[in-house]
Parts: C-alpha cells; sequence; structure tokens
C-alpha cells in the first residue's frame, strides 16, 4: 500500500449527491469525509489520496484528488475510470520490475 505525503482533494459541492449515496464517506479508510450538516465534509489533514472515494463517487468530476508519487510524478483523477486506469497503469509496472527481478537478478532494476 502506497502512501503519499503531499497531494489535494477537493469536493465540488454544488454537484456532489452526497444525501443521496455517501459512498465515499463509506469508502474513505482514514475517515477524512464525514457526513457535515446535509453535505461532505473533508478533514484534509486525514487524507492519504488513496483514490477510494473517487473510485466510490457516483458523479464523474464531483471529487478531484491530485497526489505526488516519490519520484516527482503528480497525477490527477476526478472518474472512476481514470482512477482505475492508473492504478492498473502502476500495478503494471510494479509487476514487470518484481519479474525482472525474479528472472534477471538484481539487474532489472
Amino acid at each position: 500500500e502506497e502512501l503519499f505525503e503531499e497531494g489535494s482533494i477537493q469536493i465540488d459541492k454544488k454537484t456532489c449527491k452526497g444525501v443521496e449515496c455517501q459512498l465515499c464517506i463509506k469508502a474513505c479508510p482514514t475517515n477524512a469525509l464525514y457526513w457535515k450538516a446535509g453535505e461532505v465534509g473533508l478533514v484534509e489533514d486525514l487524507c492519504i489520496y488513496c483514490t477510494s472515494c473517487v473510485l466510490n463517487c457516483i458523479v464523474d468530476h464531483c471529487i478531484i484528488v491530485k497526489r505526488k508519487r516519490n519520484d516527482g510524478t503528480v497525477e490527477s483523477f476526478s472518474t472512476p475510470g481514470e482512477a482505475l486506469a492508473l492504478l492498473r497503469n502502476v500495478n503494471n509496472d510494479k509487476r514487470v520490475t518484481a519479474t525482472g527481478k525474479i528472472l534477471l537478478g538484481d539487474e532489472a532494476t
């Protein structure tokens, strides 16, 4: 599991359907999202920019997460499809690196 120390999260309160679903709140592993006075609240200090909220949001572009990887790469996504594609690419890179290490030893890295 990866943690991202740098990032940002924005919730568009005008398009949010939180009253109807609250799926992002239920999906948040750190309780950074919570229900307050008829809308989704955010404690950004608790957010680890993990993509769970975007993956579970029923409204595209309602939640925008930007995060920075250790190598300096900046990622931004606001739809479940973008988040899934991003995760698939990261997991593929990890599999290729791990397979190279097994087959070629430390030369693969």
